[in-house]
């Protein structure tokens, strides 16, 4: 029965020890627990600013301040710009009263040397007429500028010489292609190069001036101007090779290759003589013919005094202004 009491079985061992293992268990929870009551006890609640409300209010008051600055910024620039205009104005204005000033003087003076009358032998003193030039020196400046415009007269009249002189090559060379009315008795003349971007937009007036007037030949003179090897080099021989054999098929593939966008390429152009159902090996036996007829266009351009694309010419003049309006008022008073 000793042995019983003073040596505990193995259960009771293992009992003992997980009820220290539990009382140990309980005194760490505990401490824990205390910790976290203690800090959280510790923690100061901050309350919300009585004063944001106002600092916002007043952030709010100086953005609308700043807003209304830079609006009274703009509109003071505003002002001022308005005002300049305004002077300027008045200064275009005030300088245009001048110019008319000046030309009444100008028409006075030129009635007081008229009544000098020197046809009548009366002497003209020269220091006067130096004084009055001197005073006056609009008066040089407009006889120079009468000068000029009869110089220009001058030239005009001999480009008319040398057109008349040309006429023939110009209008009535029977391998140039042409677009509207073959048997026309209004004969206009195109100088065209297929990648010139003004020929292309000049392009649409021609054809405007042809619908709207039935008895127009314009009459195409291929000069490509950018070189042997470019493609507009090319589409002339090849657009001129056609006429002489399809004069029917031209006008397509003239408007096929003008109406163009972009660079206008070889290969482009053979695109484009395949549609109107033509093949380069057809025109072949024309193309030396082609080729001569643009060398010749350019001898002719050198002798008339052409060197771009588009020049034009309607009778004995060379058109300058190439607007459909101011073409159509000078075949408007051909007609007449």
């Amino acid at each position: 029965m000793n042995n019983v009491l003073t040596k505990p079985n193995k259960k009771f061992k293992f009992v003992l020890i997980l009820g220290l293992v539990a009382n140990f268990w309980l005194a760490y929870e505990s401490y824990e627990l205390h910790k976290l009551k203690t800090a959280f006890n510790t923690i100061q609640i901050s309350e919300p600013n009585p004063d944001l409300n106002k600092q916002i209010a007043s952030l709010k008051k100086e953005v609308l301040l700043m807003n209304k600055v830079q609006q009274k910024y703009q509109n003071k620039k505003i002002a001022i710009q308005t005002s300049k205009i305004a002077a300027q104005q008045k200064e275009i204005a005030a300088q245009q009263k001048e110019i008319e000033t000046q030309k009444q003087k100008i028409a006075q003076l030129h009635g007081e040397i008229r009544n000098l009358n020197v046809d009548k032998g009366v002497k003209v003193d020269k220091e006067v007429v130096e004084k009055i030039l001197l005073k006056n020196p609009e008066i040089v400046i407009q006889s120079i500028a009468e000068y000029r415009f009869q110089e220009e007269q001058n030239f005009s009249n001999n480009d008319k010489k040398v057109i008349h002189n040309n006429y023939e090559q110009l209008y009535q060379n029977t391998q140039d292609p042409y677009i509207g009315n073959k048997n026309g008795t209004q004969l206009m003349v195109e100088f065209i190069d297929y990648n010139c971007d003004s020929c292309k937009r000049f392009s649409k007036t021609a054809q405007k001036l042809v619908a709207n007037n039935p008895n127009l030949k314009i009459i195409i003179k291929e000069f490509p101007v950018f070189g042997e090897t470019s493609g507009s080099s090319y589409g002339a021989k090849i657009a001129n090779a056609l006429y002489l054999k399809y004069p029917q098929k031209y006008y397509d593939f003239h408007k096929l290759l003008i109406d163009h966008t972009g660079d206008l390429t070889s290969n482009i152009v053979k695109v484009h003589l395949k549609r109107v159902g033509v093949t380069i090996s057809d025109l072949e036996p024309l193309l030396k013919d082609s080729e001569s007829n643009i060398a010749n266009n350019k001898i002719l351009a050198e002798k008339i005094g052409v060197n771009s694309t588009p020049s034009v010419f309607l009778g004995n003049e060379k058109i300058n202004q190439l607007s459909y309006e101011d073409i159509q008022k000078k075949l408007d008073s051909i007609n007449s």
